[in-house]
């Protein structure tokens, strides 16, 4: 039986307040980059010290993180660390929403500390005056989101089939979504939601297996059947396949299909 070992690491970081020159004696020869990644909550933790390399009493202060681009020195974002009883000791939490719209790359970082008189102090990342860090994004350790396809219901009044969607007699076609690579497996649950006002028709969820949408393709099939009666809100179902191609043909007798969501 195959053994695999997993480790738990607290991230910590040592930042040091200086206030005379810096004591060669203590020098920090390495500073590693801080880790965060994507998809998951980071939870880190600071270790302010002074130049002695004694923590420092950090109750009725306040830290703050700084996330700064290494490109064009703009903050990304700024955050409060919670202090700890512990002497020297705040704790940093990145939660995993506030990542979603930071892209994976080397950033800088750096740290202040404001005393309970209001009083703003630099906290360097070594103790040779160096006061921003090095800080790593990763995004390919945890499965990232990825938003619902919208596909465009209309309305349309060309008989001429394109990937934009088109309407023929009574029913309205949606444009086409390419889906062949969303789906990894041979068979995967899908989710398709609904959102209508006094809507009253029939929408039929349409595969293809052609893979891309080099052109329009005429093997179309019937996935699923959907009748609505006077259908207000939102609503959902599932489905089961491997497309390459999905479209949705919509009949309306009355009131109006606002929006399809659909998640391969």
């Amino acid at each position: 039986m195959q053994s695999i070992s997993g480790y738990l690491y607290r991230q910590a970081i040592e930042l040091i307040i200086m206030d005379t020159g810096p004591h060669r004696e203590n020098t920090l020869v390495y500073a590693k980059p801080l880790q965060i990644y994507k998809g998951i909550d980071n939870t880190i933790k600071l270790l302010i010290k002074n130049q002695d390399q004694k923590l420092q009493n950090l109750l009725d202060s306040t830290i703050v993180f700084n996330l700064i681009s290494s490109d064009n020195h703009e903050l990304v974002f700024t955050r409060t660390c919670t202090v700890s009883i512990n002497k020297g000791v705040a704790t940093l939490t990145l939660d995993e929403i506030n990542l979603n719209d930071v892209a994976a790359g080397v950033y800088n970082y750096s740290v202040k500390i404001i005393s309970g008189e209001g009083e703003p102090k630099i906290v360097y990342a070594d103790d040779n005056y160096n006061a921003q860090g090095q800080a790593r994004v990763n995004d390919t350790v945890y499965p990232q989101f990825v938003p619902s396809l919208q596909p465009t219901l209309g309305p349309f009044y060309n008989n001429n089939p394109s990937a934009s969607g088109y309407s023929v007699a009574d029913a309205m076609f949606s444009d086409v979504m390419e889906v062949f690579n969303r789906v990894k497996s041979r068979s995967t649950m899908q989710t398709v939601q609904y959102y209508g006002s006094g809507f009253t028709g029939t929408v039929v969820i349409q595969g293809s297996l052609s893979a891309t949408l080099t052109a329009y393709p005429d093997d179309w099939f019937d996935v699923t059947e959907e009748n609505f009666d006077n259908f207000s809100g939102c609503m959902f179902n599932n489905i089961l396949g491997k497309f390459g191609l999905v479209r949705f043909k919509i009949t309306t007798v009355g009131g109006t299909l606002d929006k399809i969501l659909y998640r391969p």
